[in-house]
């Protein structure tokens, strides 16, 4: 018998659960337990009539390239501030 797959929402990669809701993934690899925030972040694919919303960045592997979860918070903030008026 094959092991369970993992699950591949937003949240890490075996994922760490806080009462049922989902954690960041980019959060997580900064060593922090945040919700996922999903549609309220740039990085959400809002689902449809078939397939579930879901985390773009599901498929990367943050483990190879360390620095990348931190530079994407930051890109991911500065997408989000509101422009300067």
């Amino acid at each position: 018998m094959s092991p369970p797959m993992p699950d591949r929402s937003c949240s890490a990669t075996l994922a760490v659960r806080m009462d049922d809701e989902k954690t960041c993934r980019l959060e997580a690899m900064e060593g922090r337990v945040v919700v996922c925030p999903e549609g309220a972040c740039v990085f959400w694919e809002p689902g449809g009539a078939v397939l579930e919303g879901r985390c773009v960045l599901d498929d990367i592997d943050f483990a190879r390239e360390p620095g990348l979860a931190h530079w994407l918070l930051g890109f991911r903030e500065s997408l989000s501030a509101p422009e300067p008026e």
